[in-house]
């Protein structure tokens, strides 16, 4: 039984979420699936969701955190693989020390760059209103 394209990538998308081991479904864009280009954008606006829900909803803390949490292992598998995976294959093809040295470059920069702030506890903050 085939299913119709959009079906097929839904499929895909699903898979590509739903384990780092399903991550194997964008490799290709052949038979529909996502491929990488497309699916650490996916990955990455579902994480912008959930920033957004953070920042607007009343959703608990701690299921936003490990939606996050669960969220970030299919990405950061997408982009490694993306960086050295063969061209062939919709990768960059760099070697794997120089893909794992680009990651941690980027790791480091984000560390330096976003600013870190302590929380305030929550009886701190019904004290002062």
């Amino acid at each position: 039984m085939r299913l119709s394209q959009k079906a097929n990538r839904f499929a895909c998308y699903l898979d590509l979420t739903k384990t780092s081991r399903g991550l194997q479904v964008r490799r290709t864009p052949v038979g529909g699936c996502l491929g990488y280009e497309v699916a650490h954008w996916c990955l990455a606006s579902d994480l912008a969701i959930l920033a957004a829900a953070y920042y607007w909803t009343n959703i608990s803390r701690v299921t936003l955190f490990w939606a996050a949490f669960i969220l970030t292992r299919p990405l950061g598998a997408t982009v490694g693989d993306f960086l050295d995976k063969p061209v062939s294959l919709g990768g960059l093809n760099l070697s794997r020390p120089l893909a794992s040295a680009v990651l941690a470059i980027f790791i480091v920069v984000c560390v330096l760059l976003l600013p870190q702030r302590a929380g305030r506890h929550p009886a701190e903050i019904n004290q002062t209103a």
